[in-house]
Order: C-alpha cells, then structure tokens, then sequence
C-alpha cells in the first residue's frame, strides 16, 4: 500500500504534499496521518505546467491540477529549433520556386 501526506483543502479536498512507498518504515503515528491508496495515478507532461496532486479524503479519488510554470532551457531550445526547422523549409521552397 501507498500512503499519502496531505494537506487538507477542504472537505473533500487535500493537497497531496508527500508520497511514502514504504509503509514499513512509518511509525503507526505517523501512519495516522496518511491516507491509504492503492495506487497513484500518473500526471501529463504538460509543456509549461507543473501537475499538483489532490485527494478527496473521503472518497479516495485523486486528480492533478495543473499550474502554470517557466519553460526550462531545454523546453526553450526545443522551441526554437521547431521554428528554425520551419523557417529552413520555408526558404528552401521560396528557393525551390525562383529557381
């Protein structure tokens, strides 16, 4: 089993603030403190968005939020090589007609 930090929103919803794969080495204390999953789902790779997970406590049900974040460098430089791509297609078929 997972067991799941969270902070609570409301009533029926937590921020998930730490995920703990190895019940094993919790204290019961600190087991009192978690929710209880099965599984956690995986968030998209969302381009210039970082994913948050949330639980209803009640329910068990989980989502990701998703916020906005800065491009890294590589997200940057994966831009900008696109449309240098597109820019070199471009100007080899304005060639390829004056030819």
């Amino acid at each position: 089993m997972i067991h799941l930090f969270v902070e609570p929103v409301s009533k029926t919803k937590a921020k998930v603030t730490a995920i703990h794969y190895r019940p094993d080495l919790l204290t019961d204390k600190q087991k009192a403190k978690t929710i209880e999953v099965e599984m956690v789902p995986e968030a998209e790779q969302l381009k210039g968005k970082t994913a948050q997970l949330y639980i209803n406590p009640e329910t068990k049900e989980m989502w990701y939020e998703y916020t906005d974040r800065p491009l890294t460098q590589e997200e940057l430089l994966a831009d900008i090589y696109s449309i240098l791509q597109e820019c070199s297609a471009k100007l080899s078929a304005l060639i390829a007609l004056g030819s």
